[in-house]
């Protein structure tokens, strides 16, 4: 297997001329989640506001590019929305209504709460003004907002009936407010979807390279070895963690037990599943009239099976988390697979839902690392195969996944990101955080290679790109239950041969395409190494840090092709003379490697 990095020692291109766009979003699938697309023909610009100006500051006007949210509703940090003077002063300025969330302390158990302040709530809006024609948006509020902030035009009045204007602590906070971005699954080639499209799977008449197949594969479980563990200071054992936020699974053989089973914890599967985190995020949405019943995240099971009810279309995106769990299976069979249901399976994810699942593994991880008798909560590496294109060149600084991701990575956590499908070399998030920050060493985005290690046609590159790994066609299982409508193309009534039913998944097993896929790959990648090294281990964040750059950098070190593989000599050598930096790089790789053999 060809694993390839891309470090990259200078910043990538940031100016967005070059950046081609990606496909728009058809219009049915936008009207289910209530969304809109941002274009730049056709929206006001973003208003920028100076960080911390001494005084108010006239807003300027940002650039934007495209990307799709959800047209009435903003995420609001949860810290805002407990002061009830401040949220009536933000209504009035964005010229809304609110619809609050419900308080996530009544869902959430009290030692998984310590980020509730951080963590952006997705806020529902609603007219001021009932009588009025006027359609609520999300980006009309947001800059209304934003205004308001750099003008210091916000006030409300105290229990004493002062004037009283937001502190410098609650200006940050206010300018952290934005928009709830919809996430597309990186699966598949270009495009995901064309702007006329239709709900489901696109027909097709034969054998699509870039197609979800169903496959006869001759293979059993993968063997685990309980050698192949963490051994803790106190004697006790883990396997490493891999957290996969996705579409849920299905029941498959390869689970060993029904999901019912492994909900409750106890199972021998290596599989787990967190019931708290997916009732934290059902209670997360709020609940808006006319939103579909479907766009509800109620547990871990990837539903609906169907797109279309009456035409049993198989959704374009079921059965995606169970067949990357698969993968990460067979490539780190001594590794274990949380799964977190982020996405629903006709291929969208809210970032709102993404955000609250990573700060609840934030909240894990320092749980483990506190009290060493919480080792079964540790998350070693987290596997996404969802992101979006940010409005703003400044992705980066803006994006609210660059806090979070930027705190699990403190705690030694490897976050992996799919780079994204469009062959575009415009940021895909959180993938390109990897390559648009030296900050974050801990963050890969995945490319997508071909079975003969060349790139693959659909891949993104740039910034979203700083590894690639296997993605296209690739095979793993599959849920054994689903049977859409799509039929064998020829059938013979004589003798009943036929050709493939390309909706039949019954074998459990699929070959299927896409940086999604090469993700997990690469994270299971790293779970190998993190085992190799990691024979006797503690939990504390230092040791957590320093193992998790060791496997980074002896994974690199045994590709066949590592370009640029030191993490540390990107971050301390940045800014100096090019010839300075590739030499020491060739002596600390030199080192390196010697240390990592001996």
């Amino acid at each position: 297997m060809t694993i390839k990095f891309r470090w990259l020692d200078e910043p990538p291109d940031l100016s967005g001329d070059t950046y081609d766009e990606p496909p728009r979003w058809p219009e049915w699938l936008l009207q289910r989640h209530r969304g809109r697309m941002l274009l730049p023909s056709e929206a006001a610009p973003a208003v920028g506001v100076p960080d911390q100006p001494d005084q108010p500051a006239e807003p300027f006007a940002v650039p934007i590019e495209s990307t799709a949210y959800r047209a009435d509703t903003l995420l609001i940090p949860n810290v805002l929305l407990r002061n009830q003077p401040l949220v009536s002063a933000i209504q009035q300025a964005a010229g809304v209504v609110f619809q609050l969330p419900p308080p996530l302390t009544k869902v959430l158990p009290a030692d998984q709460a310590d980020h509730l302040d951080e963590i952006p709530r997705p806020v529902a809006l609603t007219p001021a003004d009932l009588t009025s024609p006027a359609l609520v948006d999300a980006w009309t509020a947001l800059r209304r907002i934003r205004s308001a902030v750099g003008r210091n035009e916000l006030r409300w009045q105290d229990g004493k009936g002062n004037e009283v204007t937001p502190s410098l602590e609650q200006r940050k906070w206010l300018l952290e407010v934005s928009l709830d971005h919809l996430l597309l699954g990186a699966y598949g080639g270009v495009p995901v979807w064309e702007q006329d499209d239709v709900p489901g799977q696109a027909p097709s008449g034969g054998y699509r390279p870039e197609g979800r197949h169903p496959i006869a594969a001759l293979v059993g479980l993968p063997k685990r070895d309980e050698s192949e563990v963490f051994v803790m200071a106190d004697g006790t054992k883990r396997r490493p963690v891999v957290a996969v936020l996705d579409t849920g699974v299905r029941d498959h053989p390869w689970f060993v037990v029904p999901l019912e089973v492994i909900k409750d914890g106890g199972s021998e599967s290596f599989l787990h599943l967190s019931v708290p985190t997916q009732e934290a995020l059902k209670a997360h949405q709020p609940v808006v009239a006319g939103l579909p019943h479907t766009n509800v995240l109620f547990d871990y099971h990837d539903v609906p099976i169907f797109a279309e009810e009456l035409s049993d279309r198989v959704n374009r995106a079921v059965g995606h988390g169970t067949f990357i769990a698969g993968l990460i299976h067979q490539h780190a069979p001594d590794a274990d697979v949380l799964s977190l249901r982020v996405m629903r399976s006709d291929n969208v994810g809210y970032e709102s839902d993404v955000l609250l699942a990573l700060w609840l593994l934030v909240d894990r991880v320092k749980l483990a690392q506190r009290d060493p008798a919480n080792a079964w909560e540790m998350i070693d590496v987290v596997s996404i195969s969802l992101g979006y294109y940010h409005e703003t060149w400044r992705a980066e600084k803006l994006a609210r996944l660059s806090a979070v991701i930027k705190e699990l990575t403190s705690l030694g956590v490897v976050v992996v990101a799919a780079a994204g499908n469009d062959s575009s070399r415009r940021p895909f998030l959180p993938a390109a955080i990897a390559s648009l920050t030296t900050s974050l060493p801990l963050v890969v985005g995945v490319g997508a290679a071909n079975p003969n290690a060349t790139t693959s046609w659909y891949s993104n590159g740039g910034a979203s790109a700083s590894a690639e790994a296997p993605g296209t066609c690739v095979v793993s299982i599959f849920p054994p239950d689903i049977d859409g409508s799509r039929s064998p193309s020829d059938k013979a009534a004589s003798d009943g041969r036929q050709s493939v039913d390309e909706d039949s998944f019954s074998s459990g097993f699929a070959l299927w395409s896409g940086t999604s896929f090469a993700a997990p790959v690469l994270a299971a990648a790293v779970a190998r190494k993190l085992v190799e090294i990691g024979a006797s281990t503690e939990l504390t964040q230092q040791a957590t840090v320093d193992r998790a750059l060791a496997a980074l950098r002896r994974l690199a070190g045994t590709s066949l092709i590592a370009e640029f593989n030191d993490l540390d000599a990107r971050i301390k050598l940045a800014g100096k003379d090019q010839s300075e930096r590739r030499s020491k790089l060739k002596k600390r790789l030199k080192d390196e490697k010697k240390s990592v053999d001996q």
